[in-house]
């Protein structure tokens, strides 16, 4: 075999080989910090899920035991007591139609559907059942 026939024969399987390493290879180096420097991805993982940084949310039924302008306290069947933060966001709904604050008493069953912050868990919708 002439040096000719060797390079026409191999050249494109190797070059295609040697392409695919150094991609492969950049796509790994790149993505770890070097040893001993803080990264602000460092804790998360190389493959992320839209899902995974979702705040959770929270459904609690319940009957109301307090209520105010910026709170609903609800008691759960099990006796778990819920504290929600009611903001300008909050709505109120009752089969669904969109009903006042008002009409929202204590003794009333409620589905509350919010949201848990860092301080608080907000109320995004207060469905009166």
């Amino acid at each position: 075999m002439t040096q000719t026939q060797f390079f026409s024969k191999w050249s494109r399987p190797i070059l295609i080989a040697g392409i695919s390493l150094w991609v492969a290879g950049c796509g790994t180096a790149a993505s770890q910090p070097a040893a001993g420097t803080a990264s602000p991805s460092a804790s998360h993982s190389v493959s992320h899920s839209k899902k995974a940084h979702k705040p959770k949310g929270i459904h609690v039924k319940g009957s109301v035991t307090g209520l105010s302008s910026s709170q609903i306290v609800v008691k759960t069947k099990t006796g778990t007591i819920w504290t929600f933060t009611i903001t300008s966001h909050t709505r109120y709904r009752q089969k669904k139609q969109t009903i006042k604050a008002s009409q929202i008493k204590p003794g009333n069953t409620v589905m509350v559907i919010g949201r848990r912050k860092k301080t608080s868990d907000l109320a995004r919708v207060i469905r009166l059942l």
